[in-house]
């Protein structure tokens, strides 16, 4: 699993010009991991996604159960 504060942090580095205190930076001058950070944060946006569907899932059912209790009458 990718680490969401490397990721966000890396993000942040290359909106930069110089990506100096990039985590993906190994003692190069610029970051040669580009490939490795735009793939972690991906996956984070993906699991992001999959959140969001299961959450809308279960408030769609929740609301459901409440309408059906009378909640909204």
């Amino acid at each position: 699993m990718a680490d969401i504060k490397k990721v966000i942090k890396g993000l942040e580095c290359h909106a930069e010009v110089n990506c100096v205190e990039c985590p993906y930076r190994d003692g190069w001058r610029t970051c040669p991991f580009g490939e490795t950070l735009l793939a972690d944060a991906l996956e984070l946006l993906k699991e992001q996604e999959e959140r969001i569907e299961t959450l809308e899932h279960q408030l769609e059912t929740i609301t459901k159960w409440r309408l059906n209790a009378g909640a909204f009458d």
